[in-house]
Order: C-alpha cells, then sequence, then structure tokens
C-alpha cells in the first residue's frame, strides 16, 4: 500500500545531518518541505528561481526531480 506524507525538512548549509532523512518504498508519495537556515540563521530564498533535488534509490540509481515553490509558512 503506498503512503503519502509531507514531511517538514530543516536543512543548514553550514551543517551535517540537520535533520531527519524520510525513507520512501517504490509506489510512495510524499511531499517535502525544506525550511533552510545558514548556521542557525533562516536563509532567505526570495532571489531563487529554480531548485533541483537528488534521490538515491534503494539500488544505488540517483534521481533528479525539479523543485516547485509554494509559500508555505
Amino acid at each position: 500500500m503506498a503512503i503519502n506524507n509531507t514531511y517538514v525538512l530543516e536543512v543548514d548549509l553550514k551543517r551535517q545531518m540537520t535533520g531527519r532523512t524520510p525513507s520512501f518504498r517504490k509506489g510512495d508519495n510524499g511531499i517535502l518541505i525544506f525550511k533552510i537556515f545558514d548556521d542557525g540563521i533562516e536563509y532567505n530564498i526570495d532571489s531563487v528561481n529554480k531548485a533541483e533535488i537528488y534521490h538515491k534509490t534503494s539500488n544505488g540509481n540517483v534521481i533528479k526531480s525539479n523543485c516547485d515553490f509554494i509559500n508555505f509558512e
């Protein structure tokens, strides 16, 4: 059975492994919401117009996806 979950991930550009890593199985759907920080300070992405995310499958393949910008509070 496929899942449909939303994950809020807090990522700091200056720190490694600052948040949890969600896991998915084939057929799962998920929404990843990123809150981006730079050394603990919220990072302003107002001028950003493109973002990509790379994720690795269990067999080692790397998949690139384009991100949608959604105003999230």
